[in-house]
């Protein structure tokens, strides 16, 4: 059986300022999950982008929070059975005169 993977700095970062109901400062967010400072801004940056979280600035320091509108959403269609064989791929024609048959 396998074991269970470790989880991501991204979901360690959604899930602490979910479970947190409150505002949280980069630093703090580092403190608390043991990421670099780095990896967190990178981590703040992306679940941003995909509106996760979001932040507010007040005396040059930004404070993130859950945002609770995630748009990652991967949607796949259900595959569907092909009626028949596909078809096989044939050679190409090509125009090289050493290639063709010379019937002289």
């Amino acid at each position: 059986m396998k074991t269970d993977k470790a989880p991501t700095l991204t979901s360690k970062v959604q899930k602490l300022l979910e479970e947190a109901d409150d505002f949280l400062t980069a630093q703090a967010i580092c403190a608390a999950t043991g990421l670099t400072l780095h990896q967190c801004a990178m981590t703040l940056t992306h679940l941003k982008m995909h509106r996760v979280v979001d932040c507010c600035d007040n005396a040059g320091t930004l404070y993130w929070f859950a945002n609770y509108d995630d748009n990652r959403v991967k949607v796949v269609n259900e595959r569907k059975p092909e009626d028949g064989p596909r078809m096989r791929r044939r050679g190409r024609k090509t125009n090289d005169p050493h290639k063709r048959s010379s019937a002289a």
